[in-house]
């Protein structure tokens, strides 16, 4: 596995990647300090599979296609709808390399008024949803901000999972 690199752009930077050629090896790990929030993440370069492209706050799931790549697509390439693969920092087009925060604080897509606490990988293409009893295996991360409409993008402690 590539050595995890230390970023000095911004995270606008990293969220403006939209790569249509490959610049770094699939599932390389860097870390980058995001002056939103004043933490660091844990950053994984990706390539996106599935017919469906990623905005900010997408949260992916595996590709069934390999190491390294992931989709938004929960009936289309993923490898398992309820797996945690990342969250988009900005919009990537499918067939495309980008960037996604495995680790840290980053903001997630809900799929409606969530409080705070817990969270999982909804069955909805792109979004997460606050875990119930009986699902605590799946809980990626945990809420540090509500949402109050549907479709909400909030902040998010992403707890690293390899």
């Amino acid at each position: 596995m590539p050595m995890p690199m230390v970023f000095t752009e911004s995270s606008a930077a990293l969220a403006s990647v939209n790569d249509a050629t490959q610049q770094h090896p699939l599932g390389t790990l860097a870390w980058n300090y995001d002056s939103t929030f004043k933490s660091w993440q844990l950053l994984k370069y990706v390539l996106l599979d599935g017919a469906a492209s990623a905005t900010a706050g997408s949260v992916a799931t595996p590709s069934d296609q390999g190491y390294g790549r992931v989709s938004v697509d929960r009936n289309g390439d993923c490898l398992s709808a309820t797996i945690f693969g990342g969250v988009f920092l900005g919009s990537v087009t499918y067939d495309r390399y980008g960037w996604v925060c495995v680790g840290g604080v980053a903001d997630v897509q809900t799929t409606g008024t969530e409080t705070l606490g817990p969270c999982k990988v909804h069955s909805v293409d792109s979004q997460c949803t606050q875990f119930a009893d009986g699902t605590e295996e799946l809980v990626f991360g945990d809420l540090i901000e509500e949402s109050t409409t549907s479709a909400a993008t909030v902040a998010c402690q992403i707890r690293y999972i390899g």
